[in-house]
């Protein structure tokens, strides 16, 4: 079995989403990702990410729906957050510009030896050690995190 990858929040908003660009790959992916158990990690980080974004719009039901969503996905794949976790992120003094939030998923990450994150989100391409899966060129790494899928 390929090495799991970890789910950036942002595939879980545009999943659930309006029509976007990124809503497709990011649905497709989401599909896989429940049906292949293991493949997929992410973070509590994660879901308070999704419920911080969601209530900053004042959009309660969306928030819950998308924290929903990955946990009936995910189940027991979703890890806490550790102190260690926050300490290493905070010592990331070689990416300057990196939001605290992707410091976090970089150190959970990092924790649970996992080197590829499915994200929109650029930041990543700049950490070294890390592979970032977008989302809207699923097809073109779908073989490699769910080998023998359709």
């Amino acid at each position: 079995m390929p090495e799991p990858v970890f789910i950036d929040a942002n595939v879980v908003m545009y999943a659930v989403g309006p029509e976007h660009p990124n809503r497709a790959g990011s649905v497709d992916f989401l599909r896989e990702a429940s049906a292949y158990p293991g493949s997929s990690h992410s973070s509590a980080e994660v879901l308070q990410e999704l419920l911080h974004v969601y209530l900053r719009r004042q959009e309660p039901a969306a928030a819950a729906n998308a924290i929903s969503a990955l946990v009936e996905i995910l189940r027991d794949r979703i890890v806490s957050l550790t102190t260690a976790d926050v300490i290493r992120a905070a010592s990331l003094t070689a990416v300057p510009g990196l939001q605290a939030r992707d410091r976090i998923h970089f150190a959970v990450m990092e924790r649970l030896g996992i080197s590829r994150i499915v994200s929109t989100d650029r930041a990543f391409d700049s950490l070294r050690g890390i592979t970032r899966l977008d989302p809207a060129d699923f097809a073109t790494w779908k073989q490699t995190v769910f080998p023998g899928a359709s």
